[in-house]
């Protein structure tokens, strides 16, 4: 049972119309993002151009979400966070035992190499610090702002947009984990009524990823 004080929170909000330069700001916020996210992922593994399009695709998140809708709610007091982190640490759990699978699919493997390839595009603990940053940013922009503006369904709206926008990468298996990891975290979003949680899962799985799935693929 969700909390007194996310449920008023949802009545409240739903009575309340969206300004329509928010809706403007957040259209124009995914259209950039969808683009960095192509130009990002299109450079070859390797390539020096990778880590500046995606250090601005996460600005372009960051920038969104400030505009869009200012300061985020952390965590509402008294909303179900300790669920809320046992789902994250399941995902991140569950994400290193399918990366064990995957090793032993040779075409899914190779999709999931063509992106972790994209580690050797600088040094090491840079790309660590620009794919934190990048988890960082979407949770700011897709479970904070856009969630707000999302006042029917914001876990499926949020979670089928993010997924959307990941396609511009191409790469089938970025997509599911978006849809994954963008569920989860929406989901998240929900149980605490802020975003903190929802950061911390995103990181922690991004940097589980980073550094575990490479191994696990050997």
């Amino acid at each position: 049972m969700r909390t007194v004080e996310a449920m008023n929170t949802d009545i409240s909000d739903a009575k309340q119309s969206v300004p329509t330069w928010r809706l403007v700001a957040a259209g124009l916020t995914l259209v950039v993002g969808a683009w960095c996210t192509w130009a990002s992922l299109s450079t070859a593994p390797g390539d020096p151009d990778f880590l500046p399009m995606a250090t601005l695709l996460a600005l372009t998140w960051l920038i969104g979400a400030v505009v869009t809708a200012g300061r985020p709610t952390l965590v509402v007091a008294g909303s179900r966070w300790r669920l809320a982190i046992g789902i994250g640490v399941a995902l991140c759990v569950a994400s290193i035992v399918g990366g064990a699978v995957v090793g032993f699919v040779p075409y899914i493997g190779n999709i999931v190499l063509e992106v972790l390839a994209h580690s050797a595009s600088g040094p090491l603990p840079v790309i660590a610090a620009v794919t934190a940053a990048a988890g960082l940013s979407e949770e700011l922009f897709f479970r904070g702002a856009l969630y707000s503006l999302a006042k029917v369904h914001p876990i499926v709206v949020t979670t089928c947009i993010y997924a959307l926008v990941t396609a511009a990468s191409g790469n089938i298996m970025l997509v599911g984990a978006a849809v994954l990891v963008g569920g989860v975290t929406a989901v998240q979003r929900s149980l605490t009524g802020g975003i903190a949680v929802s950061v911390g899962t995103h990181v922690l799985w991004a940097m589980t990823m980073l550094f575990a799935l490479p191994h696990l693929l050997g």
